[in-house]
């Protein structure tokens, strides 16, 4: 095996830099589909939300409430045990991811639900799963440049739809 030679520290110094291009390329490009993904996640953590809220209402038999509070990202999930009471019972919390925020292309209400006092909004669940307060109200949120509005409707069923140049679309 005499002439043969190993690789010379310059070219060793060539290959580890173009290793060092290819990977900053690599995280430069998933950053971007990161906050598509938070964004994305964000959208159908509302959804389940809301949808948990109806099966909640119904499995437990007693009028059940989505809270959202725009200024922090938070939705609570809350068994109203005794309406009027103040025994609520938090069933679930959620913390929306930092990289979306509620914001209409609009410039509209982001949040459409029920006014609560302390800017909060709320949806109500009764236990059959008829919506008696926030049907027909929205939350709209972007993320990465995406708007994305979740819509509660009347019977309990809840619809997303993204904002294009032609308006909203499904899905």
């Amino acid at each position: 095996m005499r002439g043969q030679r190993g690789a010379s520290l310059l070219e060793l110094l060539a290959v580890l830099a173009l290793a060092g291009v290819i990977a900053t390329i690599t995280v430069i490009g998933s950053l971007g589909w990161i906050r598509r993904q938070a964004a994305t996640s964000s959208v159908y953590h509302v959804q389940s939300m809301l949808q948990s809220g109806r099966a909640e209402a119904v499995a437990r038999n007693r009028a059940c409430q989505v809270r959202v509070e725009p200024q922090s990202g938070t939705l609570w999930l809350i068994d109203l045990n005794l309406p009027g009471s103040g025994d609520d019972v938090q069933i679930a919390r959620l913390q929306l991811s930092r990289t979306t925020r509620f914001a209409r292309p609009d410039g509209g209400d982001a949040v459409t639900l029920s006014v609560l006092p302390g800017g909060l909004y709320e949806a109500t669940f009764e236990a059959d799963g008829t919506v008696v307060s926030g049907a027909g109200g929205e939350v709209v949120l972007l993320g990465d440049d995406d708007y994305h509005r979740v819509t509660l409707l009347g019977a309990g069923a809840v619809r997303v739809d993204r904002w294009t140049p032609a308006g909203w679309e499904g899905g």
